[in-house]
């Protein structure tokens, strides 16, 4: 969107490239160069300005002339331990050196006028930025990484470690409770200060193998089902799902966000990209008889109605409830719940909604839908569904468990193992995330005791 009324030539060439940045309102033009560390000269012509870049030996040299005089801030990136000198139209500058991502980034000005030459003296180059260090650690574990330089800082915006201590070349820590992928960073002393980047993997196998038992993916085939009544919450068809009107909450001024269909971004219209249509014409080939269908993974759920309401939608759209709560009563080995709903790509990653599972004892245990991970839209998001070899890098391994309960209708199929001996009293579920709608289709007990 940021280049749809602007030259790609323009932001990535002469503005991310030669790094020229005007601001005239204010008169002054901010220089920031991203040249390839490789490259020992380049130049740039444009009708607004001009700039050219060589390194010779010990000595790198930038001139830029402008169109119209501004005073001229200078970021320049150095790759070296030291720096000796800064001039400025042959005369010695003030200057200052300030950590970056894997180099120094050297801060000098020069005064209002058309053109500046600025010289750099250098001492002990490097060959270009450093190279992220890449570690992996299961959570809660002692960590030990031997750093190329020492270090004086370590910041940690992500919270990946639990404590850090550094001593000489080495960072001693301990890793987060919490897996995933972390960047921390590292403020590495000397006359050139720069920011060592670590990307960090932390694992969890064991809790994983813990979720994987506790959030089963398909219910043996001899499994006896008492399947739930929902007929108190049910609120809605799944089918008109993007035939409302979604208007409040939002910001009383112009926006972006989702269309009032709760389902096309902004430029859908114009491209002519009509909403999904969801269907309930797969549930034929699902029927289990007595009014049950049986899904892939071996649930059976009560059939969704085809001429009354059949979900519980669930939504911080004013449309719908937030949250609805199920009686259940119950207890068993596994409690299954069928899940419909839609949520935008701008809701990825978080936890778009939970399911919370009520005890008689008191004890509440809680499930996070978080798309792609667990949650998947029951349709496309524009022209496009998603698809492993374009967006594997983001997916899980392997998708959620679902069914497909007519064109355009995904639904989830979400298991949730029991604790033994213990009644179930009721099951809820709240969204959590705006421009979502959740709902629950379905709910069932898997072997329920007598």
């Amino acid at each position: 969107d940021f280049n749809d009324i602007t030259s790609m030539f323009g932001r990535a060439v002469v503005e991310g490239v030669f790094g020229y940045q005007p601001d005239y309102p204010n008169n002054q033009v901010r220089i920031q160069p991203a040249l390839p560390p490789a490259w020992d000269h380049a130049s740039l012509r444009t009708p607004d300005c001009s700039f050219a870049y060589r390194r010779e030996g010990a000595v790198d040299t930038y001139r830029v002339t402008l169109l119209r005089p501004a005073a001229l801030q200078l970021r320049l990136p150095v790759y070296a331990q030291t720096v000796r000198s800064v001039t400025v139209n042959g005369r010695p500058a003030a200057f200052e050196v300030r950590p970056w991502a894997g180099f120094g980034m050297l801060f000098v000005e020069a005064p209002v006028g058309r053109e500046a030459l600025v010289r750099l003296e250098l001492a002990g180059r490097r060959p270009g930025p450093a190279t992220a260090l890449e570690v992996e650690s299961r959570i809660n574990q002692p960590l030990d990484l031997a750093l190329p330089s020492p270090a004086a800082e370590v910041l940690d915006p992500q919270g990946a470690l639990a404590s850090a201590r550094l001593a000489k070349n080495t960072l001693a820590a301990r890793a987060d409770a919490t897996p995933g992928q972390r960047l921390l960073f590292l403020r590495m002393s000397g006359d050139v200060p720069w920011y060592q980047p670590v990307k960090l993997r932390l694992t969890d196998p064991e809790g994983e193998a813990a979720r994987a038992i506790q959030s089963p993916r398909s219910a043996p085939a001899d499994a006896r089902w008492r399947t739930i009544d929902l007929a108190s919450v049910l609120n809605g068809d799944i089918r008109a799902i993007y035939k409302q009107d979604y208007v409040s909450p939002r910001p009383n001024t112009v926006s972006m966000r989702i269309a009032r269909d709760g389902w096309g971004a902004w430029t859908f219209r114009h491209w002519k990209i009509p909403a999904p249509e969801p269907k309930l014409d797969q549930l034929d080939a699902l029927a289990a008889g007595d009014g049950l269908v049986r899904t892939p993974q071996n649930v059976v759920f009560t059939r969704p109605s085809e001429t009354a309401h059949n979900i519980a939608f669930t939504s911080l759209w004013d449309n719908w409830p937030r949250q609805v709560s199920v009686p259940v009563d119950a207890s068993g080995e596994t409690v299954w719940l069928l899940l419909c709903g839609t949520t935008p790509p701008m809701q990825l990653q978080i936890a778009n909604a939970v399911v919370k599972f009520h005890y008689t004892d008191g004890v509440v245990e809680s499930l996070d839908l978080v798309p792609p991970v667990n949650f998947w839209s029951l349709a496309r998001f524009g022209r496009v569904d998603y698809d492993y070899t374009r967006d594997g890098f983001v997916l899980p391994k392997e998708p959620p468990p679902q069914v497909r309960l007519g064109a355009d209708c995904r639904a989830i199929v979400a298991g949730w193992k029991l604790r033994p001996g213990v009644r179930l009293a009721s099951v809820s579920l709240e969204t959590l995330s705006p421009e979502v709608v959740i709902g629950l289709m379905g709910l069932s007990v898997q072997n329920p005791a007598p």
